[in-house]
């Protein structure tokens, strides 16, 4: 058994986003584009816990963070959690991770607050 959780990524693990900042509207006769979500570009796994991997639990931690305009995540806080640990290494985790950031409409990055699902399932056979 591995001490590495596996992660949703197919989902980019992106349940909503909320840009903190738009720019004015302007006046224009042909539509602009809505705003683009994040995209991973370094997202390493998170750890198991030890009494989770003991316990054999599996599940999702969602937490609630803002993205930079730079990519990076902060102000990060768990909305739910199967406990044992799992949240604060889910935490741990996405600390260390770099994303592409919300695309506004104006094309630039804008900040946002977005959920961030990290799902911990212990593969078989490990």
């Amino acid at each position: 058994m591995t001490g590495r959780a596996t992660i949703a990524v197919s989902s980019f693990l992106l349940l909503s986003f909320l840009p903190l900042h738009f720019a004015k509207a302007q006046e224009s006769t042909q539509p602009k584009p809505g705003p683009q979500g994040p995209r991973c570009i370094y997202c390493p796994g998170a750890e198991y816990s030890e009494k989770a991997r003991e316990a054999h639990l599996e599940g999702s931690v969602v937490l609630n963070v803002t993205l930079t305009t730079e990519g990076r995540i902060i102000d990060a806080s768990v909305v739910k959690g199967p406990g044992m640990g799992l949240e604060e290494k889910a935490l741990e985790a996405v600390k260390k991770w770099q994303l592409k950031p919300v695309i506004g409409p104006d094309g630039k990055p804008v900040a946002a607050r977005i959920q961030i699902q990290v799902s911990f399932h212990i593969r078989k056979g490990a």
